[in-house]
């Protein structure tokens, strides 16, 4: 049986674990709102996790070099682009941000290596490119 002791053990354990996740998280927010970047990441696919939930793939260029991230699936539509706000000096540290829409005439070549302070405002021209329906490809 287990003694009253042992019970505000598991209780504080419990407690310390769930304040660490939260300010993990609050950490990761902030880092984000002070020192974030704008970029454009690619949907790379997405994978079934049985009992744990699936994770969607993104890769995204920052200073001449490919970051991955996956994430707990939480979109309702795939798009091939997304808008991404990383940290500089830990790309590891994005978020995808699902809300806002990327026009078509944006590409992940058409960002700048040291990506965007904030999102430009960009006007496409009228004529769009046909659909693109093949694999996207990087290496």
């Amino acid at each position: 049986m287990i003694g009253k002791r042992e019970k505000q053990i598991r209780y504080i354990i419990l407690f310390t674990l769930i304040i660490s996740t939260f300010c993990f998280v609050m950490y990761k927010n902030v880092l984000l709102n002070i020192s974030g970047k704008y970029t454009v990441a690619i949907y790379k696919g997405s994978t079934s996790g049985g009992r744990q939930g699936g994770s969607d793939y993104y890769k995204f260029f920052y200073n001449g070099r490919y970051y991955e991230q996956g994430i707990k699936i939480i979109r309702s539509k795939i798009k091939l682009y997304y808008y991404c706000k990383f940290v500089p000096n830990n790309p590891s540290i994005c978020n995808i941000l699902y809300d806002k829409k990327v026009p078509y005439c944006v590409t992940p070549s058409s960002v700048p290596d040291s990506g965007w302070l904030k999102i430009p405002e960009i006007e496409c021209p009228e004529d769009k490119p046909p659909l693109y329906t093949g694999r996207i490809e990087i290496k």
